[in-house]
């Protein structure tokens, strides 16, 4: 029962999480972390470290993975993130090298993440597990973004958008988009972003978030650059800030309740 409140075993916990995508790469870096990890510092708050001494049981720790019984890289001194400071999960699942979609839901407790594997997925950011895996979600996942409340997941790839159900991972409906190299860029408008807006080769495009349903086309808004990647957009609630390839230098703000383009800001 004391063990859990035990400091030598809360570091140890705490190291092993901080190290897992390294020691599930390769176990016999177990010992490098501990060494790397383990050493007479402590992480007072985000701009203090003080010295400190480690325990006996950590001091003897830290003396035996020095020899450990493979052959591994063992650091000279410790030098990584040591258990205590900002850093407290490591979130290890994707296939793909990279994972460049990243969103949090509202009340801060899940992460949602999506990568070039083309799979999104949930994470409880307390403890670091998985909540949900969503394959086939899209090609090169690039930008993530929860909304309606956290009911809903919307990612864009390069084969466009997918709206997902944040509960049970089914994929609600699909856009898709050819004229991007890589991901369309989308925002969500309106309440909750009960909207998705987004650019295609044609138009800005504005479409129910939950059914998929088109709402309206502003066919005078265009794609800046050769492929898109010029192209700037953002919202706020109703509101829509964008360029267009006719006025690249100059942004325009439109109303997605009434579906005007309000204002005309040139030269920015």
């Amino acid at each position: 029962m004391n063990a859990v409140n035990d400091p030598d075993i809360a570091s140890v916990g705490e190291t092993l999480r901080l190290a897992q995508d390294a020691i599930l790469s390769d176990p016999t870096q177990l010992a490098t972390q501990f060494v790397a990890r383990l050493y007479e510092c402590k992480v007072q708050d985000s701009f203090h470290v003080i010295t400190t001494n480690l325990s006996p049981i950590l001091s003897k720790l830290v003396q035996d993975s020095r020899s450990p019984p493979e052959p591994t890289l063992i650091p000279s001194r410790g030098f990584l993130t040591p258990p205590g400071g900002q850093l407290v999960q490591t979130l290890v699942g994707h296939s793909a090298s990279a994972a460049y979609g990243l969103a949090a839901t509202s009340d801060g407790k899940c992460a949602v993440t999506g990568s070039h594997d083309g799979v999104v997925k949930v994470w409880d950011i307390s403890d670091g597990s998985l909540l949900l895996t969503v394959p086939e979600a899209g090609e090169e996942i690039g930008l993530v973004t929860c909304c309606c409340d956290d009911d809903i997941i919307v990612t864009s790839s390069k084969s466009g958008l997918s709206a997902i159900s944040f509960e049970t991972g089914e994929i609600l409906h699909r856009v898709e988009t050819k004229y991007f190299e890589s991901y369309p860029p989308f925002t969500v408008a309106g309440k909750n972003g009960s909207k998705i807006v987004f650019l295609k080769e044609k138009g800005l495009h504005v479409i129910s978030t939950s059914s998929g349903k088109f709402l309206h086309q502003f066919s005078s808004i265009n794609p800046v650059g050769s492929a898109g990647q010029n192209s700037l957009l953002t919202s706020w609630n109703d509101t829509v800030l964008c360029n267009s390839k006719e006025d690249e230098n100059s942004l325009k703000v439109i109303d997605t309740n009434s579906f005007k383009n309000t204002l005309f800001h040139q030269g920015f």
